[in-house]
């Protein structure tokens, strides 16, 4: 009986999703969006009744959804794109990221959030969506442009602060602060870790997937790929890091192999499911009431957010000596709040060190967000013209 009520619940999901997502294809709005609302339409806050029973199974489908999520952005990760964009997307990164930390932590005051929330809020609104970024240049033709060239090279580097983040937060929400010297040993420690996972892992893995590619096997190259993906992501739990480190280094091992291409292409579908899963399992949490008492916030965030990332990306590829109509088109490119916000705003009220009401405040900002964003980039130049005269 319990395994058929699981069986409902996962076809519910993704039901829902499969007819919401293709309304909003039609309207050419982010699918991500789609998931959001599927979830909220079967979550247990939508009235008259909630849809999915079993939600504890759907949030283990989910966590298997972020371990997939990781493993791709290791998958689009390189060692050589990182060595090719260099300079230019470091400085650009660095900036854009202290810059919205500050711009969430003094939003946070003036709501009156607690010291713990306004770290959060700054860290989320940091985060950039690289699904959305990447696959909105993708479907534009631009990821070889100038712009779409630098983006994706701040994409990375926002990858990597998610990574320290991840790995840095619980503790620091665990006793509200982190001694100098606690976070001077965990980055050695990190760091000795990922160089030796790293170096083990390149000698290795792309070895054992050349031998398992030659053999012409699909469904063996797959059942490998998996094994490792898990495994590693098990032995990274065990070591003290969590899974998501080890999906993530598993995919940038992985992306050095000849066989990446038929990696992508055979783990596509499974990522898109359970991720599928997580964004709906995600919007499941979203509460109505908290949207409706947290209005103005979530209007205030999203406004001053757009201003400020576009500003902030945009200076930041000038200082790094890109002209002005480039700089606006990787500004206005980058301002998406990534979906690991979500992640971030899961673990933060899982661990106590954030009130429930920042979740929904985060997905109601990214969902906003994503509305304004495709006009944002389709008018970047013209925002260029309108204020080259006046600077």
């Amino acid at each position: 009986m319990q395994g058929l009520q699981f069986l409902q619940d996962l076809a519910m999901v993704m039901l829902v999703a499969g007819v919401v997502t293709l309304v909003f294809r039609w309207l050419r709005q982010p699918i991500v969006l789609g998931y959001l609302l599927a979830g909220f339409i079967i979550g247990p806050h939508t009235p008259p009744f909630p849809m999915v029973k079993d939600e504890a199974t759907i949030r283990i489908l989910a966590d298997i959804g972020v371990v997939f999520l990781m493993f791709s952005l290791g998958l689009d990760f390189s060692f050589k794109k990182l060595r090719s964009v260099g300079v230019p997307a470091f400085v650009t990164a660095a900036f854009e990221i202290m810059v919205m930390i500050g711009v969430g932590y003094e939003l946070g005051y003036l709501f009156g959030w607690t010291t713990m929330e306004r770290v959060f809020l700054g860290i989320m609104l940091a985060l950039t969506s690289t699904t959305i970024v990447v696959k909105s240049l993708r479907d534009a033709g631009s990821l070889k442009a100038r712009h779409g060239v630098l983006i994706s090279g701040v994409s990375i580097f926002d990858d990597i602060f998610v990574i320290f983040v991840m790995i840095l937060l619980p503790g620091f929400a665990a006793s509200g602060q982190i001694p100098a010297g606690e976070v001077a040993l965990n980055l050695v420690r990190l760091f000795i870790f990922l160089v030796a996972a790293v170096v083990v892992g390149l000698l290795l893995v792309p070895r054992l997937l050349r031998y398992v590619g030659r053999l012409g096997s699909d469904e063996m190259l797959l059942i490998v790929v998996l094994a490792l993906c898990f495994g590693v992501a098990l032995l990274t739990v065990r070591i003290g890091y969590s899974a998501a480190l080890g999906a993530f280094l598993i995919g940038a091992m992985m992306a050095e192999s000849r066989e990446l291409g038929r990696i992508v292409r055979l783990t596509e579908p499974l990522r898109d499911m359970f991720s599928a899963v997580f964004f709906v399992a995600i919007g499941m949490l979203i509460d109505p009431g908290h949207l409706l008492r947290y209005g103005a916030p979530v209007l205030v965030i999203t406004g001053v957010y757009v201003v400020t990332k576009v500003a902030a990306c945009a200076a930041g590829a000038l200082m790094a000596g890109y002209d002005g109509r480039t700089a606006m088109r990787v500004g206005a490119g980058m301002a998406q709040v990534g979906e690991f916000a979500f992640i971030l705003a899961t673990l933060g009220v899982s661990l106590g060190a954030i009130g429930a009401h920042l979740y929904p405040v985060i997905v109601a900002v990214a969902s906003l967000n994503a509305l304004i964003r495709p006009y944002l980039v389709g008018n970047a130049d013209r925002l260029t013209d309108f204020l080259a005269p006046r600077a």
